[in-house]
């Protein structure tokens, strides 16, 4: 097991959603989607305990994912799109893309292959490659995928 980086290293978690928003603007990045994004990404980069994800019934879970990416509509740097009762979805705007383009990443190569995977499963085959590879992220007797759920 990879030895995760000093915290003091990594960029704050926004900039993690930032990277994975510009990598791949044109998918439907739903929180769910967004967690399971960032999860690969820290398991594949060796930051899986800086994430703290948990089992749930949608695929890993992790509260920071939700309130940093509102954090960054806060800051004007990404925007909130969806009719009441939809799942929220989030997108850059102009001064996010800019910002996240101007941030350098080592691991982009890492992040483009994630998010290009993500991009070409629907959202129960995509939770079913999760469990496959990271079975520890999965509850016992839940399929991870909700009837009604929009994603």
């Amino acid at each position: 097991m990879q030895t995760p980086p000093d915290p003091s290293e990594l960029p704050d978690r926004s900039a993690w959603i930032l990277a994975v928003l510009a990598e791949a603007p044109s998918i439907r990045w739903e929180l769910p989607r967004l967690r399971i994004a960032l999860f690969l990404l820290g398991r594949r980069l060796g930051l899986a305990d800086w994430f703290r994800f948990v089992a749930h019934s949608y695929g890993p879970y992790d509260a920071s994912v939700g309130r940093g990416a509102e954090a960054l509509v806060a800051r004007g740097l990404v925007k909130r799109d969806g009719e009441p009762g939809e799942e929220a979805r989030y997108s850059l705007t102009g001064v996010g893309a800019k910002t996240a383009a101007e941030a350098p990443s080592k691991d982009k190569a890492t992040i483009s292959e994630i998010t290009t995977r993500i991009g070409s499963l629907g959202y129960r085959e995509l939770l079913a490659d999760v469990y496959r590879q990271y079975p520890d992220i999965r509850l016992e007797g839940l399929s991870g995928y909700v009837p009604g759920h929009t994603i």
